[in-house]
C-alpha cells in the first residue's frame, strides 16, 4: 500500500495499471480490474485512483479478494471447532505441524505449555484473545 501510495503519476493519482501490475502476479488482469469496480473505484486501464481515495481499508479488501488465504481457515478448522484454540491445542498444533521433525529434542525441545504462553503474550496484542 505505502509503495503504491508513493507510485503516483505527474498529477498526484495512483495508476490503475500500477495497482494491477502489483496484484495480477498469477492472477488475471480482470479480477483486478473487476474487483476495483465492485469497491467502487476507477477501474479502467488508463484510469488513476486519488491517493487519498485509495485508503490502506480499500487497499487491505482488494488485498483479501483477490488473494484469499483460505488455507488458513481450513487450518484452523483442521484444529479445533470452536472459535478459539485451546492452549492444548497450539501446543499440539505446534509440536506436530509447526516443528521440523528432523529437529535434535535436546537442541530444540518440544513446545510446552509454557512457551507456547510466551509466544502468545510476545505477540498477541489483545489480552482477551491471549485468554480465549
Amino acid at each position: 500500500w505505502m509503495r503504491l501510495g508513493m507510485t503516483v503519476d505527474s498529477v498526484g493519482k495512483i495508476p490503475v495499471k500500477h495497482i494491477v501490475r502489483t496484484f495480477a502476479s498469477g492472477k488475471t488482469e480482470k479480477m483486478v480490474f473487476s474487483c476495483l469496480e465492485e469497491m467502487g473505484l476507477p477501474s479502467g486501464k488508463g484510469d488513476s485512483i486519488e491517493k487519498e481515495a485509495f485508503t490502506f481499508e480499500k487497499f487491505y479488501k482488494l488485498y483479501h479478494t483477490i488473494c484469499p488465504r483460505t488455507d488458513i481457515d481450513e487450518l484452523f478448522s483442521s484444529i479445533t471447532k470452536g472459535e478459539h484454540i485451546t492452549l492444548a491445542q497450539l501446543v499440539t498444533f505446534m509440536n506436530e505441524k509447526q516443528r521440523d521433525p528432523s529437529l535434535n529434542e535436546i537442541l530444540y525441545p518440544l513446545y510446552d505449555e509454557k512457551r507456547c504462553m510466551e509466544i502468545l503474550t510476545a505477540h498477541e496484542p489483545l489480552k482477551e484473545n491471549v485468554e480465549n
